[in-house]
């Protein structure tokens, strides 16, 4: 499967929610997969008062806000990839230029700038109503074979594939 294939697959929102439905951090947070389009990911979090920085501001928390960046720069190296694989994040240093302002969301861009010898070099930028207020660059290790949520992605695109129901 090529990066295009990738993007027309990740475009489809039965997949979207099995992407967005993954347990962890992207439930837990409520992170939603905006678009890919041209190797960028785009990714919003809701700024909702549970991942506030503190009990007297509405801004969001950095560790909320990272874990996004993560998600979306891991997301842009796949896109980037000719074949499915896992990876791993080696490094991601993250900045702020500022405070993120009480806003109802915050949108997260991230694009793989290259890959050298199975280590992929990402940047990703945050932006509230205001703009850009935080900027991150991240190295992921490409470890080979696939991961579930591409094999998940695999049997939808096949017909073979029913979303969890839980434990009824």
């Amino acid at each position: 499967m090529d990066g295009m294939n990738m993007v027309a697959l990740l475009a489809r929102p039965e997949v979207r929610s099995v992407f967005e439905q993954l347990p962890g951090a992207h439930q837990d947070l409520g992170i939603e997969l905006v678009s890919v389009d041209d190797g960028e990911v785009r990714m919003r979090l809701p700024a909702a008062g549970r991942v506030a920085r503190r009990t007297t501001s509405a801004a969001v928390h950095a560790g909320a806000v990272i874990t996004t960046m993560d998600s979306a720069m891991g997301l842009s190296v796949l896109v980037h990839l000719s074949a499915p694989s896992s990876l791993a994040t080696l490094e991601l240093r993250y900045g702020e230029l500022r405070e993120p302002g009480e806003t109802p969301s915050i949108l997260v861009a991230a694009r793989c700038a290259g890959i050298f010898h199975d280590v992929a070099y990402v940047d990703a930028v945050a932006k509230d109503d205001e703009g850009d207020f935080a900027r991150a660059v991240a190295r992921f290790v490409i470890t080979g074979g696939g991961d579930d949520f591409m094999a998940g992605a695999m049997r939808l695109l096949a017909g073979d594939f029913e979303p969890d129901q839980g434990d009824a």
